[in-house]
């Protein structure tokens, strides 16, 4: 059956599925701590940090005024490192990713080969750092005999680096051709970044502090040569994180 909606609809659900799972992980901290704690009351909806002063990360809804402010501030719309952003933009179809066909599904008993076979769209577990594990198997359709999209959640374990101290979600996705980016981010968390000597684009956290943090990390790179965009999002990771997993994917 060809594939002829938004590919955002996929994406979306992603994102969806991501955020979830980052809000879940962001609040998660060391298991080791009893859960026999006193009640506390969360900051109002409106309070935003006061200039100059560290929190006290170890206090409940710490990072609550911070995600105030973020969400106060427009979100990022114009052009960084050569990419576009705009979180009004509208995805692709699949006839605009596969002229004249569309896209088909892959077989779930061939997912996992497929994904992972060589060529410019491969998701390839053996590259995956240490700690990072399959929650699912991909979402992939192709075009014609090849791949035209794949998309993988997966499971980053507490204790990797550059990561929240309860872990985090992580969902990578690849896709034909490039695209206007749809991540929502104020501009003060995207930056222009490298990667094996090509240009891409990247948001960090809405709060750090020493080792706590807040919120998650996003990454995109198209590759001028294979004509592939990637994107890496982790729901409670630093951005480090993110150009990591990147580097290993694209390899």
């Amino acid at each position: 059956m060809h594939i002829d909606k938004r590919l955002t609809i996929l994406l979306a659900a992603v994102l969806v599925a991501g955020a979830t799972f980052g809000i879940t992980y962001a609040l998660r901290g060391d298991d080791s701590v009893g859960s026999a704690q006193p009640q506390a009351t969360p900051p109002s909806a409106v309070e935003t940090p006061d200039p100059g002063t560290t929190p006290d990360t170890s206090q409940p809804f710490w990072h609550v005024p911070y995600v105030n402010q973020d969400r106060e501030r427009p979100a990022f719309v114009g052009t960084l490192n050569g990419y576009v952003i705009d979180p009004a933009a509208k995805g692709r179809t699949g006839f605009e990713v596969c002229p004249g066909t569309g896209m088909e599904p892959v077989r779930n008993d061939v997912l996992l080969d497929v994904v992972s076979a060589p060529g410019p769209l491969r998701i390839n577990p053996a590259s995956f750092p240490e700690g990072v594990s399959s929650l699912t198997q991909p979402d992939a359709f192709l075009c014609g005999a090849e791949l035209g999209q794949v998309s993988w959640i997966l499971h980053v374990a507490a204790g990797t680096p550059n990561v929240n101290v309860g872990g985090s979600d992580l969902t990578i996705g690849r896709i034909r051709g490039n695209d206007i980016l749809t991540h929502t981010a104020p501009e003060e968390r995207w930056t222009a970044v490298q990667i094996n000597g090509q240009p891409a684009v990247g948001t960090g956290p809405i709060v750090v502090v020493g080792e706590a943090l807040y919120g998650g990390c996003f990454l995109a790179i198209h590759e001028r040569d294979s004509d592939v965009l990637t994107t890496v999002q982790a729901g409670a990771a630093r951005l480090e994180f993110c150009i990591t997993l990147a580097e290993a994917v694209i390899e």
